[in-house]
């Protein structure tokens, strides 16, 4: 059975095999072969439902894994999921181009450790993050893979992934911005 919006209707189907079986129920005068068949048939509904019903839950799964995974690659913002010492598990393609990066693989072989132009960035970043397990908005210069420099606000909470301390990351680019903000600055110090 299809609903309004052709999507399939199990619950109604649900109801139209209990139909089946009070018709069965009622029916005492069927012979036992007649009786047998109606038993197999609606054995055989009950299991056509419950597949029905399986099927349409993993379509429903797979739009929404699809959805995700739509979401997570084609957001202008970077993100990563790193451990605790720095090693990048996941990240999507704006982290790679972000970073400079070509594949997640070469990623890998890179600590977002030695990303920070200002260890001293790094140790502030890492006390909020210590004390608040999240951080919200840091905003810090990082280099790229060829160590050219700009500027992120980052966002990153702590978790616990596989056993282990994971950090979920959001990189937002602000390099602009802050160019502007130093212009700005420098006429003022000119002016001053």
């Amino acid at each position: 059975m299809r609903g309004s919006e052709g999507q399939k209707n199990v619950p109604q189907d649900m109801v139209q095999l209990d139909r089946v079986k009070l018709i069965m129920d009622n029916v005492s005068q069927m012979s036992p072969e007649l009786q047998d068949i109606m038993v197999k048939f609606t054995d055989y509904l009950e299991v056509f439902y419950a597949l029905e019903a399986k099927q349409e839950f993993e379509e429903q799964l797979n739009y929404l894994k699809e959805r995700f995974r739509r979401l997570v690659e084609d957001n202008p913002v970077g993100m990563s999921i790193s451990t605790s010492d720095g090693k990048v598990i996941e990240a999507n393609p704006a982290a790679l181009k972000m970073f400079g990066y070509d594949s997640i693989e070469e990623f890998h072989e890179v600590s977002m450790n030695s990303h920070w132009c200002d260890p001293k960035d790094k140790d502030r970043f890492n006390l909020e993050l210590f004390k608040y397990s999240t951080a919200s908005g840091f905003e810090a210069r990082l280099k790229r893979k060829d160590g050219s420099p700009f500027w992120v606000s980052i966002t990153s909470a702590a978790r616990l992934g596989a056993g282990t301390f994971e950090l979920a990351n959001f990189f937002v680019d602000i390099t602009r911005r802050k160019e502007e903000e130093i212009k700005v600055e420098a006429g003022k110090l000119e002016v001053g």
